[in-house]
């Protein structure tokens, strides 16, 4: 169930928080630490659990550990507002056994490893991207959670004059279509999702509030830190050059369409940019620009914040810091969500994130 609005401001702590670990759909306890990374860059969550070896029950022993060759590992965790929630179902890719610490600890990724290994030759010309995604995900057995799409996966392929080679893994060929579709694709559990990339004011943000008062800060965060790329903040301008083959002509376009102004193209103080690619369309090359600017101005403001952990805020989600009285005081888009869970200090979340400064030149996009 999708938290509420109210619950998205004001229930962003956790109360009472439990977390549970499963080896081969078994749970295990013993556990001193649960550790989930969630992610915003199209590849696989990672996690890490560290079991105290005398604190395991007497079936689940070092020696049961070392003849074991696969571990399925699941990973829940309450935060006592929202109830337990699964964050990750993956593969260790490697067991840690240290007999001086007494502990055992399994590292690694979630099922979005099992895509990115699976290759595919098939081109699904006549089929959308959402349509592909259902096939893929039923072909792992995975549920798939999908916005519908219209175009044609071929007409992507013909435009950006892509051939899907045989070594395509079925997870590279799934980012290309989310990107096209300007999605997101990520999984979570045994579930493949592929939806439309949030936008700020689309929903409600998760709040960081900071205040400075008399006896001192008051803030929703256990700590707090921003870094200003200032190369970037005092412009970008994006020039993309192409040779159409069918037109026999070169081009470059640029974006933003500079006039000169302060923050404009033609200022000495814009960083420029510059890409090649073949055979596009004027139209495509300004598409790509757009995005390219995008992407460059993105890593201008960053934010780095722990905050006690809850089952609210996801890389998909957009977050709103208040209350720094300054131009920090914006939208920003996660890179990673980390959670971690240990015996000793309980549920905590550390978040980076990042976005440009709507004051300048990133702003006008």
């Amino acid at each position: 169930m999708s938290p509420t609005d109210t619950q998205r401001q004001t229930e962003s702590y956790a109360r009472e928080p439990r977390g549970r670990c499963f080896l081969n759909k078994q749970e295990v306890t013993g556990w001193l630490s649960l550790e989930v990374d969630s992610n915003a860059f199209m590849s696989a969550d990672t996690f890490r659990v560290v079991f105290a070896q005398s604190h395991l029950p007497d079936e689940f022993d070092i020696d049961w550990f070392s003849r074991q060759t696969t571990f399925r590992v699941e990973i829940q965790f309450d935060d006592g507002v929202n109830g337990m929630q699964t964050w990750l179902v993956g593969d260790a890719d490697s067991l840690q056994f240290d007999p001086t610490a007494r502990t055992i600890t399994l590292e690694g990724r979630d099922l979005t490893a099992l895509l990115s290994d699976r290759k595919t030759s098939c081109k699904w010309r006549n089929l959308t991207a959402s349509q592909i995604v259902e096939r893929i995900a039923a072909g792992l057995g995975f549920e798939a959670v999908v916005t519908a799409t219209s175009a044609k996966a071929g007409s992507y392929y013909q435009i950006d004059h892509v051939q899907v080679q045989d070594e395509m893994s079925e997870w590279d060929l799934l980012c290309y279509l989310a990107r096209r579709e300007e999605f997101v694709c990520h999984v979570r559990g045994e579930c493949l999702y592929f939806e439309p990339i949030v936008k700020s004011g689309a929903v409600t943000p998760y709040r960081i509030e900071w205040r400075e008062t008399e006896s001192g800060p008051v803030s929703t965060a256990k700590s707090l830190r921003f870094e200003r790329a200032l190369t970037l903040s005092r412009g970008v301008e994006v020039r993309v050059a192409s040779f159409n083959v069918r037109q026999k002509q070169g081009f470059t376009v640029v974006y933003p369409p500079g006039k000169g102004g302060s923050k404009g193209a033609g200022n000495k103080e814009v960083r420029p940019y510059h890409f090649t690619f073949p055979n596009l369309t004027r139209e495509a090359a300004l598409q790509k620009a757009k995005s390219l600017y995008g992407e460059i101005t993105r890593h201008e403001m960053k934010l780095e914040v722990t905050l006690p952990g809850d089952n609210l805020l996801t890389p998909q989600d957009v977050i709103e810091v208040v209350g720094t009285d300054s131009e920090f005081d914006q939208y920003y888009y996660a890179d990673s969500v980390r959670r971690s869970f240990d015996v000793g200090s309980g549920y905590s979340m550390t978040v980076s994130a990042k976005n440009h400064n709507p004051a300048t030149q990133g702003g006008n996009e």
